[in-house]
């Protein structure tokens, strides 16, 4: 697992340092958009996990007249 890694990375480094300028930084911007896409999914999962529990706990409360 280590050995691919270390093979994926020195493919990545060596195509990445061919790239010219403008194809750089549209790839840069398209890591940096996917990254955010990743933390935005991650942080609305995680609000509907906590909606979820306040609409139980909500049910629980009307149930039991709180």
């Amino acid at each position: 697992m280590l050995l691919t890694n270390f093979v994926y990375n020195i493919k990545h480094f060596l195509y990445f340092r061919n790239l010219d300028e403008t194809t750089r930084s549209v790839y840069k911007e398209n890591v940096r958009l996917t990254e955010a896409l990743g933390f935005r999914q991650r942080e609305a999962n995680r609000i509907r996990k906590e909606n979820q529990g306040l609409k139980l706990v909500h049910i629980h409360d009307i149930i039991h007249g709180c």
